[in-house]
């Protein structure tokens, strides 16, 4: 999985260009000028600055720092993910429900999470048809299933108070899409992890019952 992370990290800077110039097309007015002027605008600078130099320096460090200086990081890098991907997720939704209060847009709070449920069910459901078609072993086709559905929103999210900052209501799709990618990656893991033997509290419990009635001495 990390090996697919840092393949499409390393493609982001033609990938990302390459999304912006293609959406222009289907949108109307000012919201086409401007993303269409954001594509010329930031081009590949903007995924090599934010996405691929910070991944590059974090590689970096990985390599540099001794196996003793890196057990203390290993053991807070968990907790420090989860609080930052909750400062991130709130920072993201941050600017959206303000103007939204103040001038509410029923339609839009309709259409946000209905489209950030279709295109999260679309990533994990194209990255498991991969999986099934290449008859993948359950760990490695669960990998190639987050992968395919745990796309980076949070740089969605740069792109647009950067290039829209007049609209900061079409934040409301980023929010719920983080939301939905955690719901189905959870989903994900347990649903590949009772396939492949690992621990769940039904089979902990039954081994516990074996180990109990199991007369002394028997081989195990």
């Amino acid at each position: 999985m990390v090996g697919l992370v840092l393949a499409s990290t390393l493609l982001s800077p033609f990938t990302i260009p390459l999304t912006m110039t293609a959406l222009p097309p289907l949108l109307d007015g000012d919201y086409a000028g401007s993303l269409h002027q954001a594509a010329h605008t930031f081009g590949p600078g903007f995924a090599l600055t934010s996405v691929l130099l910070p991944c590059g320096a974090g590689i970096l460090c990985r390599l540099l720092l001794t196996a003793r200086s890196l057990r203390p990081l290993l053991h807070a890098t968990p907790m420090a993910a989860l609080w930052g991907s909750l400062l991130l997720t709130y920072v993201n939704a941050s600017g959206a429900p303000g103007s939204f209060l103040h001038q509410p847009r029923p339609l839009l709070l309709a259409a946000a999470p209905t489209e950030a449920t279709v295109v999260c069910a679309l990533s994990f459901t194209l990255g498991h048809l991969a999986a099934r078609l290449l008859r993948l072993e359950p760990s490695t086709g669960s990998s190639l299933t987050l992968a395919c559905g745990m796309n980076n929103s949070s740089a969605g999210a740069v792109l647009l108070t950067t290039t829209l900052p007049d609209k900061p209501y079409l934040l409301l799709p980023v929010p719920a899409y983080g939301l939905l990618q955690k719901l189905a990656a959870d989903r994900v893991v347990r649903v590949t992890g009772g396939r492949a033997g690992g621990w769940t509290p039904a089979r902990d419990g039954a081994l516990r019952q074996d180990q109990a009635v199991r007369p002394a001495g028997a081989g195990s």
